[in-house]
C-alpha cells in the first residue's frame, strides 16, 4: 500500500466493512431463527473471520488499488474516493493508523511467540507412567502423533503448544493434586485441542485479526 494512493485505499477497507457487516448481519439473523451448538458457533466464526481476511488479501492481490482500479470502482465507492482525495492528509492519517494497528498486533504476537517459545523448554519431561496415560489417551482418539509431556511449575493451567511437534505442560500442581480419572480428563482435552489443530487456527485468528483490525464486524466474531 502506498501513501499516494491512500484515497483509493481508504475506500477499498471501507466496502470490505461494508461486505463483512452484510455477512455478519445474515449470520445473526440466522441464528435467531436456528440454535447451534456452542462448537458449531465457533466454528462459523472461525470460518467467517479466515474468510474476510482471505478475501482482502485477494482483492489485495487482484485489484491492487491503482488508476484503473479507482476509474473502474467509482460508481460503487459512491465518489467517496473523490471526497477523500481532497484531504489527502486526511486519508494518508487514516491509512497510517491503519499500519500502526497492523504493527502493534503483530509485535505483540511476536512477543507471545518469543513467551511460549521459553515455556516450551521449562520444567521437566514427563515419566514414563504419565507417557503410558497420555499414549492410552492418543489410542482413545485415534490421535497418532509423537507429542511430548513436561512438567513445569511456571504454568498455572495446562497449556498445548506446537503444531508439528505439540507440547503438552502441565503444571505441578495437577500431577500432585488431580486424581487419576481427573488426569485423564485434563489429558483428553488437550488431546483434542491438538487434533483440531486450534493452535495453528489461534494464530491464523490473531494475524487475520491484525489484518482486518480496521474492520468492526471482525472485532465481533
Amino acid at each position: 500500500m502506498l501513501l499516494a494512493n491512500a484515497p483509493v485505499w481508504i475506500v477499498l477497507l471501507l466496502q470490505q466493512i461494508v461486505w463483512t457487516g452484510l455477512v455478519w448481519l445474515g449470520w445473526q439473523f440466522i441464528r435467531k431463527f436456528i440454535s447451534f451448538s456452542a462448537a458449531q458457533i465457533y466454528f462459523t466464526n472461525v470460518v467467517l473471520q479466515l474468510g474476510a481476511a482471505i478475501g482482502f488479501i485477494a482483492t489485495v492481490i487482484v485489484a491492487s488499488p491503482n488508476d484503473g482500479w479507482h476509474s473502474a470502482n467509482n460508481a460503487n465507492s459512491f465518489n467517496i474516493t473523490y471526497y477523500l482525495t481532497q484531504y489527502p492528509l486526511l486519508a494518508q492519517g487514516l491509512l497510517l493508523l491503519y499500519y500502526l494497528a497492523i504493527a502493534i498486533q503483530v509485535i505483540q504476537w511476536l512477543m507471545g511467540l518469543s513467551g511460549v517459545r521459553r515455556l516450551m523448554y521449562s520444567g521437566v519431561a514427563a515419566d514414563a507412567a504419565l507417557m503410558d496415560v497420555l499414549h492410552q489417551q492418543q489410542s482413545a482418539i485415534g490421535l497418532q502423533r509423537l507429542i511430548a509431556l513436561r512438567i513445569s511449575v511456571s504454568v498455572q493451567s495446562p497449556l498445548t503448544i506446537g503444531w508439528l511437534k505439540p507440547v503438552i505442560i502441565l503444571p505441578l500442581a495437577a500431577i500432585n493434586n488431580l486424581t487419576p480419572k481427573e488426569l485423564d480428563a485434563l489429558l483428553l482435552h488437550e488431546l483434542i485441542h491438538i487434533r483440531r489443530y486450534d493452535y495453528l487456527i489461534n494464530h491464523a485468528l490473531v494475524l487475520s485479526r491484525a489484518l482486518l483490525s480496521f474492520n468492526p464486524f471482525i472485532w465481533l466474531l
